[in-house]
């Protein structure tokens, strides 16, 4: 079962629950023989309450397959995209004056059931995911050493229904790789293209054509399950094939016309803010308000980035400075840095100059994420993980800013600007 199948089927189970909440609550509010009579007055504005809680779980992550299930972090998940659908929808109730009901029990109802029914139904979704669906048994043709932190990857995500029958690297016959097929159950053959035996595997590989398998190049296989660009399996030929720029022409344009819209609008509601940061600043460090500190933009040009200072003499955090940097409220001026063109609101996160010659010379293709606008939020940020500017942090944040920059789209913009307003509801900004 695929990914974007189990994505899915959450989905229609969510929208399913929905609907079934709303009958249990106007069934034991009016009595079940009355349920035509007021699912007519009350659907129309529940569809708008759906489409709400919908979003909000969106936001929070619960259509992540590896946090469905993580029991902890969902149920924590769970308890904040309650609360705030709640409030939301009690917001469009009692804000919208054309609203002919205002179902204060109603709703109560209809979130206490929502909530159980929701979490019933993700615990039989992963019940059945864990017990029930079929392995996808997978041979991988690759060095081991390479592919480590992918095995151990699918081996702690098991909801991910990837089974990792066999790595091998050497050269078989025709026959052998039959039977071993057929015997392990293979459904999935990967492939490494950078293997140096590569073509030999290729012949191979067309003779079981009719066995009714599946074959994927392991970089693509090791995007699709991480999220990430696997650096030790990509060459400068993957670059040439995936990065085609010359397409993005009018993506890029819609991207900078939404910046500009955007970033002006923000900065119209949010400079009342900005008064009451400063003042705050002066009054606990004195001056000066703003940080600014040289960064690397598109094609290595150097731009100023400019922050609320939050810090005194570059080492020790204020108070105010603590605040404001969990809120995110100390990237307030970098809505300026927008307007000039430096950043764009998605993209990798700039790095300071020195930084990204030391990490240039470390790290393979590491220039290359120089290739688009660095951004006030990014894939990176959204993962899950704190990334420091170690050399092994840096590693993995530049897997996620390559894939990024790979697979950059309007849906995929808007998806990271959805989780980041979790991430700063949540108040984990990195």
């Amino acid at each position: 079962m695929q990914q974007k199948i189990k994505k899915v089927s959450l989905l229609i189970g969510d929208i399913i629950t929905l609907h079934l909440a709303l009958t249990l609550t106007l069934g034991f509010r009016y009595g079940f023989e009355n349920i035509n009579l007021t699912w007519e007055v009350h659907y129309f504005y529940f569809l708008v309450i759906f489409g709400i809680w919908l979003i909000v779980f969106y936001i929070y992550n619960l259509y992540n397959l590896l946090i469905a299930t993580d029991k902890l972090k969902f149920n924590n998940l769970t308890i904040n995209a309650v609360v705030i659908s709640s409030l939301l929808s009690i917001a469009f109730f009692y804000l919208n004056v054309e609203s002919s009901i205002s179902p204060k029990t109603n709703l109560f109802i209809f979130a206490v059931l929502a909530t159980l029914l929701f979490v019933l139904w993700r615990k039989f979704f992963n019940y059945t995911l864990k017990s029930y669906l079929p392995r996808n048994n997978l041979l991988i043709i690759a060095d081991k050493d390479k592919i480590s932190d992918l095995l151990n990857f699918l081996q702690k995500k098991p909801c991910l229904g990837f089974n990792t029958v066999l790595v091998i690297k050497e050269l078989m016959g025709e026959e052998e790789l039959k039977q071993l097929i057929f015997k392990k159950r293979i459904h999935t053959i990967v492939l490494d293209s950078s293997l140096e035996k590569v073509n030999s595997w290729r012949q191979q590989l067309f003779f079981c054509l009719p066995y009714n398998l599946v074959f994927i190049d392991l970089s693509s296989f090791y995007e699709q399950v991480t999220g990430r660009v696997s650096l030790e399996t990509i060459t400068h030929t993957w670059f040439l094939e995936n990065f085609n720029e010359g397409n993005k022409k009018y993506f890029n344009h819609i991207k900078r016309i939404f910046d500009l819209v955007f970033s002006s609008l923000l900065l119209l509601i949010s400079l009342p803010f900005w008064s009451i940061i400063a003042i705050a600043i002066i009054l606990e460090s004195g001056m000066p308000i703003f940080f600014k500190q040289t960064r690397l933009g598109k094609s290595s040009n150097e731009f100023k980035i400019i922050k609320f200072r939050s810090m005194i003499n570059g080492e020790k955090t204020t108070k105010v400075g603590g605040f404001i940097r969990k809120t995110r409220l100390d990237e307030l001026p970098q809505l300026l840095n927008i307007l000039k063109n430096d950043m764009s609101f998605i993209g990798p996160r700039p790095e300071q100059p020195q930084i990204a010659k030391e990490l240039k010379d470390k790290i393979p293709f590491y220039q290359e994420r120089l290739l688009v606008k660095p951004g006030l939020s990014g894939w990176d940020q959204i993962s899950e993980k704190y990334h420091s500017a170690s050399y092994l942090d840096s590693f993995e944040k530049l897997q996620y800013d390559l894939f990024y920059i790979k697979n950059r789209s309007l849906y995929l913009d808007l998806s990271i600007f959805l989780k980041t307003v979790s991430t700063v509801l949540r108040s984990r900004g990195k």
